[in-house]
């Protein structure tokens, strides 16, 4: 018993000193295996230091199946929007996939400002699932990216809508868990 005790405290300061990268030779996000007579780990190390996808603040639009889309407050100040300004979605009819944000103060939809945040938002159910089906199957929502430079045509400016690269929230799985929040390929 005393053994097994010293081979688990032996087992618990390498994992520790793995993590803390102060094992002789570690180097960034490698693999280290430990072994004693009892277990057997492998852990990966993941640190600030050697992850290269960290999420940045962006200017993004979230789209959700019942209909709370929201502008990211990045998005908000780059683009000048403000709380009762109107927008619409718009689609190109020759390229389906591409999808533009426009400020349409004649038939858009009001934004309104959220209690203690900077971002903009708007309902519309219709909306939201029209642009998800025509990306995803399956998705309870998605977050895009937008671009803040507008194209321009007619003297409007067109916001495009990034579908590539989306961060999309599945639905719940039907063994109860949830589809968790991935990156679209």
């Amino acid at each position: 018993m005393a053994q097994r005790k010293r081979d688990f405290k032996d087992l618990k300061k390498n994992t520790i000193n793995n993590l803390t990268g102060s094992l002789p030779g570690s180097r960034p996000g490698q693999v280290r295996t430990f072994k004693n007579k009892h277990s057997f780990m492998k852990l990966n190390k993941f640190s600030a230091a050697n992850m290269s996808h960290i999420r940045q603040k962006a200017s993004t639009i979230r789209l959700q199946r019942k209909g709370a889309n929201i502008i990211s407050d990045l998005a908000v100040e780059s683009i000048g929007l403000k709380a009762g300004d109107k927008v619409s979605l718009v689609q190109d009819e020759d390229n389906p996939s591409d999808w533009y944000l426009m400020i349409d103060e004649q038939e858009g939809f009001t934004l309104r400002a959220d209690k203690d945040s900077k971002h903009l938002s708007f309902n519309c159910a219709a909306l939201s699932n029209t642009v998800l089906d025509a990306c995803f199957d399956n998705v309870f929502s998605a977050t895009f990216k937008l671009i803040t430079e507008p194209n321009k045509s007619g003297g409007v400016n067109y916001y495009p809508i990034i579908l590539a690269g989306a961060i999309v929230r599945e639905y719940a799985q039907p063994d109860g868990s949830d589809g968790g929040e991935q990156e679209d390929q």
